[in-house]
């Protein structure tokens, strides 16, 4: 069920293959919240979405391009709109490096309450060219992979990482830019789930902006209030002052803290910070009082 007074949210953006080579088919599949339709662009090709299927909270869309037999090699944007929602995902055209991930564990597999702490480890093989490490989180009842922590692999490829235990669901460690990529997946079951947050509106401006210059983050952090019977999150309430962070990374594979900030009431924030360089922002909320983190999409900004 689409609750249509809510506003639409991006949840999660997957391109496959990422890397890309000219003249491959590539998959892109959104994952939103109460979105009537989903638009996108990859560089300066339309993308156009078909809804695959639906959870009790989730849409997921898929549109299938091609890239140019002649395309260039180099880096790409794609990027996706819901209603009022922007979400941004880097692509690349070239080579995919070789990787894969082995030994994916999880510990323990089951929790008596949502803030119980969870630990992965893993191994990447030796011909593993990347070396960051993404452990994703979905919820039993719905669609999207949300990224929750990242770890970069040390000496024999070894990697570990803790994250909250959260709710009832699969998790799953990737390596973003090699083929094969994902591991395989661990089921942890959670007596006492953590309700749910989430970031909604985020925006950061100005897009393009000259190094060392500063940015403003906009967006409103909420919290679950209410289901149905389905499962279906029918209200959402304003946290009151709560902390939250502002993320930068080259990749949206590399994220680290660069500002912080507190949500006013209403769960509205703003928050400025200097730009580094080119590269993905966004802004994360590590949970409190019950509530589980959250994190916005990603949004692009360009320094000249």
């Amino acid at each position: 069920m689409i609750l249509w007074g809510a506003p639409a949210e991006i949840v999660s953006v997957e391109v496959e293959p990422n890397p890309a080579s000219p003249g491959a088919r590539v998959s892109v599949v959104v994952v939103t919240t109460d979105a009537r339709a989903v638009t996108g662009r990859l560089g300066q090709e339309e993308l156009r979405f078909d809804q695959e299927e639906s959870s009790p909270n989730e849409q997921a869309w898929r549109a299938v391009h091609q890239v140019p037999r002649d395309a260039e090699r180099g880096e790409r944007t794609v990027t996706i709109t819901a209603d009022r929602a922007v979400a941004e995902e880097p692509f690349t055209v070239g080579e995919a490096r070789e990787g894969r991930i082995l030994d994916f564990t999880v510990s323990p597999t089951s929790v008596e309450d949502g803030s119980e702490i969870l630990t992965f480890t893993g191994r990447l093989a030796a011909e593993s060219e990347e070396r960051v490490v993404v452990v994703q989180f979905r919820p039993e009842a719905d669609l999207a992979w949300r990224d929750v922590a990242f770890a970069e692999a040390g000496e024999r490829g070894l990697f570990a990482v803790e994250a909250q235990a959260m709710e009832t669901g699969r998790w799953r460690a990737r390596l973003r830019g090699a083929a094969p990529a994902t591991s395989e997946e661990s089921r942890v079951f959670v007596a006492r789930a953590l309700k749910r947050s989430r970031i909604v509106g985020y925006s950061v401006t100005p897009s393009t902006v000259s190094e060392g210059r500063s940015v403003t983050h906009k967006g409103r952090l909420q919290w679950e209030k209410s289901r149905n019977a389905a499962g279906k999150i029918t209200k959402w309430r304003s946290p009151g002052t709560q902390p939250v962070s502002s993320e930068y990374g080259v990749s949206t594979s590399n994220y680290g803290k660069r500002g912080s900030g507190t949500t006013q009431s209403n769960g509205r924030f703003v928050i400025s910070t200097p730009v580094p360089g080119s590269g993905y922002w966004k802004v994360t909320f590590g949970g409190a009082g019950g509530f589980g983190g959250s994190a916005s999409g990603g949004r692009r900004v360009i320094a000249n």
